[in-house]
């Protein structure tokens, strides 16, 4: 394209623009509004998948130990879950250590807290990680089976949930 016809375009474009100044401030004013609302939906979208990521690969399962287990059960209910394929890693918390983590928590609180370095209600614990959410299901079921866990708290529903919101946007 030369330099003599890409000038005529665009002196014919700016008449053209001065013309029909009406429609042609309609179309700016919608073809922006339109970029606008399509880049604040793939920021949102961005943003939502990348929350979801997050939650993800931070996921963590807390395995409650039975009260009427000794130290040497505990010791054997880490060797299991260890066996467990699907568990990345495991960490030990002790009911001491749940109880400062609790009051460290709520120290704004502390005053309901009282007595309880004498008679812990929290049990034993592990929190473990997962190689694949898809399979967490199987995994408490496994872990469940295990003699000398109590409860297994899961916030798979919540995962799911969330997943499930980013796979529709």
């Amino acid at each position: 394209m030369s330099y003599k016809s890409f000038k005529f375009f665009i002196s014919e474009g700016v008449k053209s623009f001065i013309k029909n100044g009406l429609l042609s401030a309609a179309s700016v004013i919608t073809v922006s509004l339109c970029l606008t609302l399509c880049g604040i939906y793939i920021l949102f979208s961005m943003n939502l998948n990348y929350a979801a990521k997050q939650v993800e690969t931070n996921y963590e399962m807390q395995i409650f130990v039975d009260e009427n287990a000794d130290d040497t059960k505990t010791k054997s209910i880490e060797g299991k879950l260890d066996n467990i394929s699907n568990i990345n890693t495991i960490s030990y918390v002790s009911k001491q250590q749940a109880l400062k983590q609790w009051m460290d928590d709520m120290k704004d609180n502390l005053e309901a807290l009282e007595g309880l370095e004498e008679d812990n209600p929290l049990r034993n614990s592990y929190k473990v990680t997962l190689v694949d959410l898809q399979l967490s299901e199987q995994t408490v079921a496994e872990i469940t089976a295990i003699d000398g866990v109590a409860y297994v708290k899961n916030n798979k529903d919540t995962i799911d949930k969330l997943v499930d919101i980013t796979a529709k946007i």
